[in-house]
């Protein structure tokens, strides 16, 4: 169902204060009255019983804990009309009991049968509710009738009683129900009314009692009877174009006209029959077949603006939702044409959806991906399960990132060569970038307790070597040149204590001895270290921030960080060019995209080492800072200098990586946490909150 308006606190069908009952109950008498005018001549029972509808509409809007109020308030101003035309207290008691039993019963069966509020807003309300309802009612009120009739030999047929009092009651249900129901419908919605619609309703209303007027104030034959349907397509009109209010009333209006002039012997039904009851038969099957069109109509055209509503809704809702979704949601079709994009595509590809209608969508997918994503896209076209895939997607940049896809089928009636995917697209190169980062984490972390290990190892054999060689130089026995030779040995050895040292600094979790430090002090105190390995024809140019915060750190790591870079850089250049050292304060977000994803948001101390070199090429980044990886020529590198430095940034909490690409040079950027310094407030002294 459509989106409805919050319900009223109270309304007087469901409070039943005295004023309602009152209104309600005058109307209810004056209707009676009028029909009570309308008597077949000979069963004192009337050819339209509308108080019925009344009280139908109003009992079944209500809630039955209040039912007893209502029917309380109809009693009196159902006994009095009858009782002035003339019949005896009994019988205007009894039928007055027989009114009241087929309002309970008819509403009862609405409220069981449509639930509350009761509405005419389909055609299962007018064909599965209103319609078997009111007969039930109207044939257990007209039973109760014909026995009082046969009872009190107030009439000769009481057969008679019970057909007319049936089509009188049941008409009065299908023609005023309605009209009540929706009324309280329009007070429970608070719905303001055009006044185009107004005036458009006077006009069909003035034109339908015009109409109703001509058709049945003509007497002059049988051949008047196509005038019956004059009036129709002002019905019809207004079923269409009006509220379902108008409707109801345009139909009591009508129906009001063809009962008066026919009862009186006026109007083309006059003609039809001498007897008086096949009239009112043929009457009866007029107003009834014109009801029920009128009905019909007005519940396919409420049915189809309800879908509307609720279609719009659903429209609005989802272009909300699509509008504000961070992912992609498209649809392609059998070929793969995007036929569908939602704005988010101007985030992740950048482009437009209008860019993208009816472009392929493997056209910016990497080529390398293509084929297993066509082949995932039809296996969930014959599956009909929905799946997910990632490949690269070309961005309007120029640049692949990786996005996350998941699909499902959108048609899944028709052939799997014409099936369409509805697909939700999520960017995941952050992501993806993290999933590197770990794996090459655990890679060195696997590389490192190994190289640990073997570190220790190597060291208890250099160990029992140095101790070999002191001992053969103790020896009096030896001569000068063998002394000579065992300080080679001895030196080799040491170069070997100093490559386990390394390996053991690869694989140590935090400093040997912290300390709070100014990182541009240490750069300062190496520089003319930096200057003498890189060479004189390196121009080593000093770029540092000052004023930075302290950081806390082992000097004696970072100093060996500092000259492994150099000497980095010194390879790079071949001796030749320039070399810039740079300290900088940096703030990473969680949002920021420039971001390394290794490295946790918040303040650094950033210190980059820009050299002039070839750069490393993007498919290399990754893996030079892994040990005993080196791009040097056999026998001219270890593969440590690179992999300490990085176990020694994270040591620190932070953080070690390559930037520039290939021709533009390398920058390798070391960030450092940034450690906060307060001054204590009761001896003055320094202390520090990492």
């Amino acid at each position: 169902m459509t989106d409805r308006l919050p319900d009223r606190p109270a309304t007087p069908w469901n409070e039943c204060p005295p004023w309602a009952a009152v209104l309600a109950g005058a109307g209810y008498a004056a209707l009676a009255q009028l029909c009570l005018l309308l008597d077949v001549p000979g069963l004192s029972v009337a050819v339209l019983w509308l108080p019925s509808g009344v009280l139908v509409g109003v009992l079944a809007v209500s809630q039955p804990r209040i039912w007893w109020r209502w029917l309380a308030a109809m009693v009196p101003f159902h006994v009095l009309p009858n009782v002035i035309v003339g019949r005896s207290v009994g019988i205007s008691l009894g039928y007055t009991a027989a009114n009241l039993v087929e309002g309970i019963i008819t509403a009862w069966l609405l409220q069981r049968l449509g639930g509350v509020p009761v509405q005419i807003a389909h055609l299962r309300d007018v064909l599965g509710r209103l319609l078997p309802a009111g007969a039930v009612g109207a044939a257990c009120s007209a039973a109760i009738a014909a026995a009082i009739a046969a009872l009190t030999a107030s009439v000769t047929s009481p057969a008679r009683v019970f057909g007319i009092w049936f089509g009188a009651v049941l008409l009065g249900v299908l023609v005023v129900t309605p009209f009540v129901i929706a009324l309280h419908e329009r007070g429970r919605r608070a719905a303001v009314v055009p006044m185009e619609q107004v005036l458009e309703s006077i006009a069909v209303l003035v034109l339908l009692v015009t109409g109703g007027i001509v058709a049945f104030s003509q007497s002059y034959g049988i051949e008047t009877i196509p005038l019956l349907y004059l009036p129709y397509p002002l019905l019809i009109w207004s079923a269409l174009r009006l509220s379902p209010t108008v409707t109801s009333l345009g139909s009591i209006l009508l129906t009001a006209i063809a009962v008066w002039f026919t009862v009186r012997g006026v109007g083309p039904l006059s003609e039809v029959a001498s007897d008086v009851s096949v009239r009112v038969l043929w009457l009866q099957g007029y107003v009834l077949v014109t009801v029920l069109m009128t009905l019909l109509i007005t519940a396919v055209v409420e049915d189809r603006r309800l879908a509307n509503e609720e279609l719009a809704t659903r429209e609005r809702q989802y272009a909300l939702v699509t509008s504000h979704a961070q992912d992609v949601i498209g649809m392609t079709d059998e070929r793969g044409n995007y036929s569908w994009m939602s704005p988010a595509s101007l985030h992740i590809t950048g482009y437009t959806p209008d860019e993208l209608l009816m472009r392929n969508a493997y056209d910016y997918i990497h080529p390398d991906d293509r084929n297993a994503v066509r082949d995932a896209a039809m296996r969930i076209r014959n599956t009909l399960t929905p799946g997910y895939f990632r490949y690269r997607g070309k961005h309007k940049d120029g640049e692949w990132r990786w996005v996350e896809v998941n699909a499902a089928v959108a048609n899944p009636d028709v052939p799997p060569d014409q099936r369409h995917l509805v697909t939700v697209t999520r960017e995941i190169s952050a992501q993806k970038a993290l999933e590197l980062e770990l794996a090459r984490s655990r890679t060195l972390e696997g590389v490192g307790r190994m190289a640990s290990g073997l570190a220790h190892d190597f060291n208890n054999i250099l160990t029992a070597i140095l101790g070999g060689i002191e001992s053969a130089r103790s020896d009096p026995r030896g001569s000068a040149a063998v002394r000579e030779e065992l300080a080679l040995v001895e030196q080799a050895a040491d170069r070997g204590r100093q490559i386990t040292k390394q390996l053991l600094n690869i694989a140590r979790r935090t400093p040997e001895a912290p300390s709070m430090g100014d990182l541009d002090a240490l750069v300062r105190a190496a520089l003319p270290v930096v200057r003498t390995i890189v060479g004189a024809k390196v121009d080593v140019r000093d770029a540092l921030g000052g004023g930075l915060p302290p950081v806390r750190v082992d000097a004696g790591q970072i100093h060996q960080v500092l000259l492994n870079l150099a000497a980095n850089a010194r390879d790079a250049m071949q001796g030749r060019g320039t070399l810039t050292i740079r300290t900088m304060r940096q703030r990473w977000s969680d949002a920021d995209p420039a971001r390394p994803p290794a490295l946790a948001p918040g303040d650094y101390v950033m210190l980059s080492f820009e050299d002039s070199g070839p750069g490393v090429p993007e498919a290399l980044r990754d893996r030079i800072f892994e040990p005993f990886f080196t791009t040097k020529g056999e026998g001219d590198g270890t593969g440590l200098g690179l992999a300490s430095s990085f176990g020694i940034a994270r040591q620190h909490g932070g953080h070690l990586w390559c930037e520039g690409g290939e021709g533009r040079g390398a920058t390798f950027v070391l960030a450092l946490p940034e450690q906060q310094v307060q001054r204590d407030r009761t001896d003055g002294t320094r202390a520090s909150a990492a």
